[in-house]
Parts: C-alpha cells; structure tokens; sequence
C-alpha cells in the first residue's frame, strides 16, 4: 500500500499488529520503557544475545504533510511514550 492508502484503511478501522499504537498494546500493563537508541545493549544485558538487524527499511517515502500530520495526531501518545523512555534513561 502507499502511504495514503495506508492511512485510509487505518483511518476505516483496519487493523493490524504492525500498526497498532504502542500504547495501546501495553494499555493496563507497566512496562519498562526501552528507547530505541538503548535497546541493543539493552537486549544483550539482559541475556537475550545480539539483536540483529531485521525487515530493515531501505529508500525514500514522499509524505504529503497531511499524512505527516495524521501520523503525529494518530501516534501522539506513542511519542510521549517515547519520550517518557528517554528521561528515564
């Protein structure tokens, strides 16, 4: 699907795990929060082995800022999330 059509099937109710707001999955639950930039290091620690680099994505997407909106209002918690994960590491 492009981006758009992406958007659309998401914005009609489509669901699916590849998409789903983070927050949402770990609704009711108290996780620990794992930054991105972290959790390699995070992973080998906790002796889970290497993390290696899988379904990575390669090229270049053109966004309309109207998707560019739609994703920060559709992943607004998500990012405070994020950022959460980031203060307190």
């Amino acid at each position: 699907m492009s981006p758009r059509e992406l958007m659309e099937h998401i914005k009609a109710g489509g669901k699916d795990i590849h998409w789903t707001p983070q927050h949402e999955m770990i609704e009711g639950l108290d996780p620990e929060l794992i930054p991105l930039p972290y959790l390699t290091d995070w992973w080998k620690n906790e002796g889970f082995g290497d993390l290696g680099n899988f379904n990575e994505t390669e090229g270049d997407v053109e966004l309309d800022e109207d998707i560019i909106e739609w994703i920060r209002d559709y992943y607004a918690e998500d990012y405070a999330l994020y950022e959460k994960a980031l203060d307190l590491n």
